[in-house]
């Protein structure tokens, strides 16, 4: 691609280290890379592409263009004909550094991904070994991180710093897809999304997302855990149509404003959203609810406010609900008391319960929970969890 600063065309078994990229001036129409590696034509499987411990700083172009990425490493189009015999395998992303990248920062972008129906067309080949690690990115146009199209991507232990700044900016008009968010699957399946931070993501005029985290259209049997969000201008979570069977669980926001959970499919597609704390200090949030919703805090103090949306469309029960609401879920099992939160980094919203909080063993018991908490404290698979990220 025009406009790369490393460029790798139908080529594989390659590893790119220890490289300081600078992308230069600003080039608001034009598409900008970094590191750019591209299977048009290569009518096969390309193996082996790590790219590691690089910082890449200024790549500057058009918010319009998925293609113009810190990292891209994929297969260029959505339904592209080379899809049906072009994929990738081991692709390992790590320890990058990434400062000002317009408008992505790292994508893995195989044309789709598995699944029996796919929204593009049928015989696409998913990206398999994707791993996207250890990295930091920072003011980031738009996504910060996106993998579309593969089977089991790990996403792990990345941070997240001011991102979607540009992305929706009314300036930039309607042409092209304004929404964007910072770490997030698209038509994948069996993923995982683990020990992440998001911080600041925005939230433009134009950008109907701007949340931490998104199970997109076509996921199916993903998994976002023990991630932390703060004050991100969209929310915490999306979860699209046709994304099924995915699972939101031991994670902590804190003061993600807006469409705080944004649970837009409906709750017979199975997204479950359980033992997670939501904590609020400001500003005005809402639960989309099409989804279920177990053993979950939802704390809004001082200047915040929350409220549940078509309350009936999700299903809730045994979460507990303190402070300044509207519109409360019908939860038979509901807490309505202090969850009594002690916090260990109140800032950052690391919390524990207190010894007498009402919490404690008092959730719904959930098989298969991953075994461990938000801080690695053993979850029983036999005994009533706590409610919330903390056991």
């Amino acid at each position: 691609m025009k406009g790369s600063v490393i460029l790798l065309h139908n080529q594989d078994y390659w590893e790119i280290s220890n490289i300081e990229i600078y992308g230069g001036t600003n080039k608001p129409n034009d598409q900008v890379a970094g590191i750019f590696v591209e299977a048009t034509t290569a009518q096969r499987v390309l193996n082996h592409i790590i790219i590691k411990d690089c910082t890449i700083r200024n790549t500057l172009g058009s918010i319009k263009l998925y293609e113009s990425s810190a990292v891209w490493v994929g297969v260029p189009g959505w339904d592209n004909k080379n899809g049906l015999t072009t994929s990738f395998n081991n692709v390992v992303i790590e320890n990058n550094k990434i400062y000002n990248s317009v408008r992505n920062g790292i994508l893995v972008w195989t044309c789709a991904g598995p699944g029996k129906e796919s929204q593009f067309q049928k015989g696409l080949i998913p990206s398999k070994n994707v791993i996207i690690r250890k990295n930091h990115l920072e003011n980031i146009g738009g996504d910060a991180i996106l993998v579309l199209g593969s089977d089991k991507p790990l996403i792990e232990y990345n941070t997240v710093e001011h991102c979607c700044t540009q992305s929706g900016d009314p300036k930039f008009g309607k042409d092209y897809n304004p929404s964007s968010a910072a770490i997030w699957l698209h038509h994948c399946e069996n993923g995982l999304m683990q020990f992440n931070i998001v911080i600041n993501c925005e939230k433009l005029e134009n950008n109907n997302d701007g949340m931490a985290y998104d199970f997109d259209f076509n996921c199916n049997g993903n998994i976002l855990q023990y991630n932390f969000s703060y004050n991100n201008k969209g929310g915490f979570l999306l979860i699209m149509p046709t994304a099924t069977n995915n699972i939101a669980r031991y994670n902590v926001s804190h003061n993600d404003l807006s469409h705080v959970l944004f649970c837009v499919g409906n709750k017979d597609e199975n997204n479950l959203v359980y033992n997670n704390t939501f904590y609020n200090e400001l500003g005005k949030s809402f639960i989309v609810a099409n989804s279920i919703f177990y053993n979950n805090i939802f704390v809004a103090l001082k200047d915040a406010k929350i409220s549940v949306q078509n309350p009936e469309s999700g299903i809730f029960d045994s979460n507990c609900y303190f402070g300044n609401w509207g519109t409360k879920p019908k939860d038979d099992n509901a807490l309505n008391e202090d969850p009594l939160l002690k916090p260990v980094n109140a800032k950052y919203g690391h919390w524990h319960l207190k010894k007498d909080s009402p919490c404690k063993q008092n959730g719904k018991l959930i098989p298969n929970n991953g075994g461990r908490d938000i801080f690695g404290k053993k979850i029983s698979n036999t005994k009533k969890p706590s409610i919330g990220a903390c056991e």
